[in-house]
């Protein structure tokens, strides 16, 4: 059964991850930062925890449910790797992973900078890596989304729906899901996710798979969680005032 050329499957995860999982998000949201400002010191690190168990969850029931309805990978962009010219973007993709990761350690060795991203963080103080430890579990997650969400939003979202309407309402579509999956991080946060989004599903287009999403997807996550760890900690009096006035904000 269809509906406007998708599958039951495709609908459900444009409904959930465009409706639902956002408030779900903003009210775990809610209920972080009053952890965080009550001094719950593990705060984080269970909330990191449970969003690995969740985003690896979802992809279980995502892609079992596109399975069991008699589809392959191959339909998604988990096969073939590449091939002839789509080489090129893979290039493109692994080069934008170096330039990220020279950034952050640029960056990291940049006390003017790093008190430049601190001062960037806002809400997101409460939620970005404190502590080596922290920072150790950032990277689980990090990897966790870079599998489980390029699979679901570049694969069981913008696959689809790229057969059904088209390869640019696809990409337009998926990339705005996916900036609605983020907006617990407020909405200058949704609409970075959707840019971010936009380039991901590019890289996806061009290289023909999703691998290199994938890659440039973990990378990004762990450079951005090691940036803010890094600016947190060359700022350790900045911290606790920054979540003391977050807590206040989530009790008003």
């Amino acid at each position: 059964m269809t509906f406007f050329g998708l599958e039951i499957i495709t609908l459900i995860l444009l409904l959930y991850f465009g409706i639902i999982g956002p408030v779900l998000g903003m009210r775990d949201m809610r209920k972080l930062v009053a952890a965080v400002a009550a001094g719950h010191t593990d705060a984080r690190a269970r909330w990191y925890k449970h969003t690995i168990v969740y985003l690896w969850g979802a992809l279980v029931v995502g892609l079992g449910a596109w399975l069991l309805l008699g589809h392959g990978v191959v339909e998604i962009g988990l096969w073939p790797f590449a091939s002839g010219w789509q080489w090129l973007a893979w290039v493109v993709s692994l080069a934008l992973c170096a330039v990220l990761g020279f950034v952050s350690a640029r960056t990291m060795g940049r006390p003017d900078e790093l008190a430049s991203v601190r001062s960037q963080l806002g809400d997101l103080t409460a939620i970005v890596p404190h502590t080596n430890n922290e920072l150790r579990l950032f990277y689980g997650v990090s990897i966790s989304a870079g599998i489980s969400e390029e699979i679901i939003f570049r694969g069981l979202i913008m696959a689809p729906l790229a057969a059904a309407w088209g390869v640019v309402p696809a990409v337009l579509v998926s990339s705005i899901v996916f900036g609605l999956s983020h907006t617990y991080q407020g909405a200058s946060g949704a609409l970075r996710s959707s840019l971010v989004g936009l380039v991901l599903a590019l890289s996806v287009v061009f290289t023909g798979s999703l691998y290199a999403a994938i890659i440039l997807h973990a990378i990004l996550d762990m450079t951005q969680g090691q940036m803010a760890q890094a600016a947190l900690a060359s700022g350790k009096d900045a911290a606790p005032e920054a979540i003391e006035a977050i807590g206040q904000g989530a009790t008003t």
